[in-house]
């Protein structure tokens, strides 16, 4: 119910404002503001989210924080799961780069 409300508010938003997305983002934020059923139908998805990197958070700032622990992979969901890599870019971009600056200099005017 509560997504069918939500999605209610998503298109009454988008009439109001003509299609404009940015103007129906802005009006659904005023709205949420005085909302309440709508600021929780809105924040719902990610609050398993915030509240797990929270008290993540809390509990490394409580032990000191000097070590690296990373947190149970169980506590989040599928979605959730995504850690930055910090592997160097592939050698690819770098020649692709390269291919791209023969390719310029090929079409440049010759004097």
């Amino acid at each position: 119910m509560a997504d069918d409300y939500v999605t209610a508010k998503v298109k009454e938003a988008l009439l109001a404002t003509s299609g404009d997305q940015k103007a129906a983002v802005k009006l659904l934020l005023t709205w949420a503001v005085r909302d309440l059923a709508l600021l929780i139908g809105l924040s719902k998805p990610h609050l398993k989210a915030e509240v797990t990197a929270r008290v993540h958070a809390e509990a490394k700032a409580k032990k000191g924080g000097d070590d690296e622990q990373t947190p149970n992979p169980d506590l989040f969901s599928a979605s959730e799961r995504r850690h930055p890599s910090k592997t160097p870019p592939p050698k690819k971009a770098a020649r692709r780069s390269s291919v791209a600056q023969k390719i310029a200099r090929a079409f440049k005017k010759k004097k």
